[in-house]
């Protein structure tokens, strides 16, 4: 739930505006959320809501006001009733008003830190907040004095913002909306400070003098004062043209230093047995016989218990590694999954260990060498699961012997088996003794001991597969009054109920373990096993799952415990569920028995909107212009999330970067093409600030692919500017030049080719004179100096054409030797100087500024 202050006052719950009736409603859910977590006694409330003159029945019409707002809330845990009044309670609501608080405070932090783009983005996330004057349309004298300290809290910030994108050097799109202010607020000084300088540095002097002339006008005539010293300084240093002026070199942020990656996943909550194996690794420790890393693989079959192995042995030797535990699943063998590449794996890894982003270079053998680099002399363990075979982990090897590689692959892995240092155990299933003692530490030692000829049944059931095992002693726990021997009977008859396997026993054992706890489940819980076998991602959380089902989130959250209790999911964290491969490969085979093709697909087309439509909503946090991507609304019963900042979005969007990734994978190869190219370009702005550039790539190149399939030219232009952009930010002024000279013949040739309608919304979207400002910067990090210049004059010429030329440029040849540096102004015709900054929408350039 959300109650908004910064503009009218607005209630929303779960995306669903609430109305609240009659204006003392809103003026006492006002006084709450500006005094949260506070008792505000009914005596101030009585204040609030008639001022100075209230009737005798003034504190049981509060009560009843009180009561009226909880039942349109209908949520009794946020207006909690005191013995002296009422009390707003924020455990599980969102203020805009503390979510305000939060981004100055990060601003704040930042410019410690010296970090000026952190800072003027947290402000802008702030001021984005904003939707009129604080409380607008409550009349009350109590509460006209919040709006109003909260209203010159805005003015603060955004003078405080201002400040930072001048020091940026981004005065060019910034006159138009310093006048605004300056005419709003005409006594402000600092305002027309701000003026003045953005003026100055566009050459326009004798407009910023003007400027100052109009204040000092007004100040004198009205007030009969003169301007404050600060504003006759910078007039002084403007008539001298002091060099002071001129743009500073912005502050650069201190390195951080990177936190210590413990990333060990839980340790098994039941474990036994594997004695023999944990000794060997154990002794692999103090081995001093070999200058190569230390690397152990642990291959064997599909349940065997590979990774609970590397797990609980990671954990019992962690603290011998104090630089830091890593790990990866590399989707060697997740059904519907394609292997992580090493490419995306040394990507993860390298910022893990603190490489900065921009600095990744984008060769494989370059990330490998600075991989090798960081981890040298760091006693590092990392965890590779589910390899796919050798080629896939052999550049994710370190060089040295202080850091141990523990990887568990089905394969055996005889390439890297065969290198000097690397050790290999291979699991089968569990002795006899040892899958007891997993039975009484699942289901207790008395219930075994009881019924020791039944558990022994049971065990031989299962082929001593750990996997197996787990998921029918969860089963037996789960029912403490029930036998043993009941359970072991019907085991013994669903195998028996089975088209005998042809891999051999143990594989007809776990088969059987499936299938019963499968059919154990109710008719939801089944349906919900089933369609998470659509799911193309790693994991899910609560809200993409109730989306996927079409569910309310409370029905899908009772049906997702459900299959945690069967054993069936795994609740990795609070409201985000994965589970083993096996798992979800049966819930796809029977998926394909029980469900038609039909509900598979709609099942797949829900999840995919949820996907979309909240990569939009967060797109619009993180990226101050709105994305011109059409999309329909999303289909009955998918309930996106929404972000109040900056921060929330980016979180979600790195928690959900995998799945979103698989996403879009998905969705091109199941023929969801408008998926395919939509959402990675909602995530191009998420991609660009955090870095991703591989996934960047990949993810646009299945989007491009699916925007050609669907022959629309306007989404091939869009994932083709993006595509290009990332590959130019990679270092690949190649490979983007290509794709930008597709990108322009789309441009400047597709009426000649048919594009009539197309031609107009791509040039609107992205425009002939900023693909060629690219196509410039390309070949001027190339070192093709005259090729740069050609294009750079090709889009001077572009712009000066149109009808409202956005880019004048001074070019010049330089010098043999001498690197062209072009820079580009504003002209005082541009639109920025005119348009309010919430409507403009500047073209993408490969620098993501305006300046190329």
């Amino acid at each position: 739930m959300e109650i908004r202050l910064l503009g009218p006052l607005e209630v929303w719950s779960g995306g669903r505006y609430i109305e609240l009736r009659g204006g003392r409603a809103h003026k006492l859910l006002a006084a709450l959320a500006l005094e949260p977590d506070r008792t505000v006694p009914i005596g101030r409330l009585v204040d609030v809501l008639w001022d100075d003159d209230p009737p005798a029945t003034a504190v049981r019409q509060v009560r009843n006001i009180a009561a009226a707002v909880r039942r349109l809330l209908d949520r009794p845990d946020v207006l909690l009733t005191d013995r002296s009044g009422y009390r707003l309670r924020t455990a599980n609501l969102l203020l805009d008003t503390e979510i305000f608080d939060e981004q100055l405070t990060l601003a704040g932090d930042a410019v410690a830190a010296g970090d000026l783009e952190k800072a003027a983005d947290a402000l802008r996330s702030a001021l984005d907040l904003w939707q009129g004057n604080a409380l607008a349309g409550i009349r009350s004298r109590i509460l006209a004095s919040a709006a109003i300290r909260l209203d010159e809290r805005r003015l603060g910030a955004v003078e405080d913002w201002l400040e930072l994108e001048l020091t940026l050097g981004r005065h060019h799109c910034l006159t138009g909306e310093l006048a605004a202010l300056v005419t709003e607020h005409p006594l402000r000084e600092r305002f027309t400070a701000q003026l003045m300088r953005a003026l100055y540095r566009k050459g326009r002097v004798g407009e910023a003098l003007e400027a100052y002339r109009r204040l000092r006008t007004r100040l004198t005539a009205e007030l009969g004062l003169d301007t404050g010293p600060e504003l006759r300084g910078l007039q002084s240093a403007i008539l001298r043209a002091d060099p002071a002026l001129t743009l500073p070199a912005p502050r650069r942020p201190a390195p951080a230093r990177p936190a210590t990656p413990r990333q060990l996943p839980a340790a098994p909550a039941v474990f036994a047995g594997r004695t023999a194996p944990l000794t060997e690794l154990e002794s692999l420790l103090g081995k001093e016989n070999t200058r190569a890393g230390r690397i152990v693989t642990i291959d064997g079959g599909a349940g065997i218990g590979k990774t609970a192995l590397a797990t609980h042995f990671a954990h019992r030797v962690a603290e011998r590694f104090p630089d830091g535990h890593i790990w990866v699943n590399l989707n060697g063998f997740d059904p519907g999954q394609h292997p992580v590449p090493p490419g995306t794996a040394l990507g993860r890894l390298l910022r893990t260990l603190g490489a900065d982003p921009a600095s990744i270079p984008p060769g494989l053998d370059e990330q490998a060498a600075l991989y090798r680099t960081l981890l040298a002399g760091r006693r590092v363990l990392i965890v590779l699961d589910n390899a796919a075979g050798a080629e896939q982990i052999r550049p994710l090897l370190p060089g040295t012997r202080t850091s141990l590689v523990v990887i568990t692959s089905r394969n055996r892995l005889p390439g890297l088996t065969a290198r000097p240092g690397t050790h290999r155990i291979t699991l089968g299933p569990l002795t006899r003794a040892e899958a007891m003692t997993l039975l009484r530490r699942t289901i207790g030692a008395e219930r075994v001991r009881t019924e020791a000829g039944a558990a022994a049944d049971l065990v031989e059931l299962t082929a001593r597969v750990p996997l197996a095992l787990r998921l029918t002693g969860e089963r037996a726990a789960g029912q403490p009054a029930r036998r043993i021997r009941d359970l072991a009977t019907e085991l013994r008859d669903e195998r028996a109920r089975l088209d005998p396997p042809a891999t051999g026993d143990r594989a007809g054992g776990l088969r059987a373990v499936l299938s019963h706890a499968y059919r154990a489940l109710d008719v939801p819980a089944a349906t919900l096993f089933r369609l998470l076998g659509v799911n193309p991602g790693q994991d899910i959380g609560l809200a993409a799952a109730a989306a996927l089902a079409g569910w309310s989130t409370p029905d899908t959250r009772r049906r997702l415990e459900a299959l945690v209790a069967a054993g069936l999911l795994t609740e990795a964290a609070p409201d985000r569920y994965t589970w083993h491969d096996l798992l979800r490969g049966y819930a796809r085979e029977r998926a394909g028995t029980v469900d038609s093709t039909r509900q598979r697909r709609r099942a797949a087309h829900q999840l995919l909107d949820f996907y979309l439509h909240t990569a939009q909503q967060a797109n619009r946090q993180l990226c101050r212009r709105n994305a011109p991507i059409p999309l329909e609304p999303p289909v009955p019963g998918v309930r996106p999330l929404t972000f109040t900042s900056h921060r929330r979005a980016a979180a979600w969007c790195e928690s959900e970067r995998d799945n979103l990734v698989a996403a879009v994978r998905f969705a091109a190869d199941q023929g969801f093409h408008e998926h395919a190219w939509k959402l990675p370009c909602l995530l191009w702005e998420f991609f660009n600030l955090r870095k991703h550039r591989a996934d960047w790539i990949a993810t646009h190149e299945s989007g491009l692919a699916a925007a050609r399939r669907l022959g629309d030219r306007f989404a091939e232009s869009c994932v083709l500017n993006g595509l290009a952009s990332a590959h130019g930010q990679s270092g690949r002024h190649q490979a983007a030049l290509g794709y930008y000279g597709e990108l322009l013949e789309l441009v400047t040739h597709g009426t000649a080719l048919g594009y009539v309608d197309t031609v107009p919304r791509i040039e609107q979207e992205i425009g002939e004179e900023m693909v060629l400002t690219n196509i410039g910067e390309c070949y001027r990090n190339l070192g093709r100096h005259q090729d740069a210049l050609r294009h750079y004059q090709r889009a001077h010429a572009v712009g000066k054409a149109s009808s409202q030329p956005s880019v004048t440029a001074t070019l010049t040849v330089p010098p043999p030797g001498i690197r062209i540096c072009a820079r580009t102004n504003r002209t005082s015709g541009d639109r920025d100087d005119t348009e309010p900054r919430s409507t403009r929408q500047p073209h993408r350039s490969l620098e993501r500024n305006d300046s190329s």
